[in-house]
């Protein structure tokens, strides 16, 4: 082999290389922040309640509160401080305000949680405006994590990345969530 022919195989090689780089760095382009597009306002298919604080997602029919937990919704923001609770103990909040509520309140499935995803943005991948204490962090959910009891599944809302291996005892916040009636 000619010193001529190996020179040209390793610039096809190495143009090779350039082109799937270069087109590989347009996938890892960076999201905006969501903060920065909250005044686009509550956007389409959802529907507002400003009495109860909820938002309904009207393809799936769910019912959110625009807080998370322990907080509560006044004119348009919340208001106290989230609950940090365990897995076990956010599973028992969520039941005792459906007890004194009189409606079914819960955490949120990890599917759920993907209802409040925004997908052109992320730092939180939530939209602001309709919950505006929503920050980046991870945030529990109901479904069960096939890693066994000492795990629970939570959604990171930096991304909306869901993921089942959550040590069940740490202390998150979380959202609540009912049917439509």
């Amino acid at each position: 082999m000619s010193k001529n022919s190996a020179f040209k195989g390793l610039s096809w090689l190495l143009l090779l290389l350039a082109v799937a780089t270069l087109m590989g760095c347009e996938r890892y382009r960076p999201l905006p922040n969501c903060i920065s597009l909250s005044h686009e306002g509550i956007g389409p298919g959802w529907s507002v309640d400003e009495a109860s604080g909820t938002a309904k997602h009207l393809e799936s029919g769910l019912v959110w509160y625009r807080c998370l937990a322990g907080e509560r919704f006044d004119v348009d923001q919340c208001t106290g401080f989230p609950m940090m609770l365990n897995l076990e103990d956010a599973m028992d909040y969520a039941k005792s305000v459906a007890e004194s509520s009189g409606k079914p309140w819960r955490l949120p499935t990890l599917k759920e949680m993907q209802t409040l995803r925004q997908t052109h943005c992320q730092n939180p991948a939530v939209n602001k405006a309709l919950f505006p204490s929503a920050t980046s962090s991870n945030h529990w959910t109901s479904s069960v994590s096939r890693n066994g009891p000492s795990f629970g599944c939570a959604t990171n809302t930096f991304n909306g990345n869901g993921y089942c291996r959550e040590a069940s005892r740490e202390v998150l916040p979380f959202f609540l969530v009912t049917e439509s009636p």
